[in-house]
């Protein structure tokens, strides 16, 4: 993924860190290609946001391989400290299909309570790996209201959600 895709993924994850490091909520960032790099955002007083500006500037233009990604988010999961956490995949999808052995991974994780999301950057991704997630937002870098609309899913997840815990 690079140029607009690219863009728009990173500065959603940055606004996606900043309200977590300002809420003081745990944030792991994973960033992949065919290799992954990973950034813990739970130190809030060396800072953070330094740290996340830095991360951010990496990039890849290797293909994408979300497997590794996964492997290690669906890892974590089964550590005490992230064991509650959800998971947000933001990609253009434009990858292979994901093999069987990380489909369960995600299906134990899901059956565990773990909400897997994806955040599907454009309109050519694959639909096989995409419908692994249990939510999965959309936004469209041609449609001007993209911003509104993607707003529109998350509230709509959040709503989702509030339902079903009641």
């Amino acid at each position: 993924m690079h140029g607009t895709p690219e863009n728009i993924a990173k500065t959603i994850t940055f606004a996606l860190s900043k309200i977590a490091i300002e809420e003081e909520r745990k944030c792991f960032l994973i960033s992949f290609s065919t290799n992954i790099e990973t950034l813990d955002l739970t130190d809030f007083t060396n800072n953070p946001i330094g740290k996340l500006v830095q991360f951010l500037r990496m990039s890849f233009h290797g293909g994408t391989d979300a497997a590794p990604a996964l492997k290690h988010a669906v890892k974590m999961l089964s550590e005490n400290e992230w064991k509650n956490a959800d998971v947000l995949m933001i990609s253009d999808f434009v990858m292979q299909s994901l093999d069987n052995d990380i489909k369960e991974q995600i299906e134990s994780a899901q059956e565990n309570n773990t909400n897997i999301h994806s955040l599907v950057i454009g309109s050519s991704g694959n639909n096989a790996a995409i419908n692994s997630f249990n939510h999965n937002l959309f936004y469209d870098a041609n449609n001007p209201k993209a911003n509104r609309h993607l707003v529109e899913q998350i509230h709509e997840i959040k709503r989702h959600d509030s339902i079903a815990s009641a």
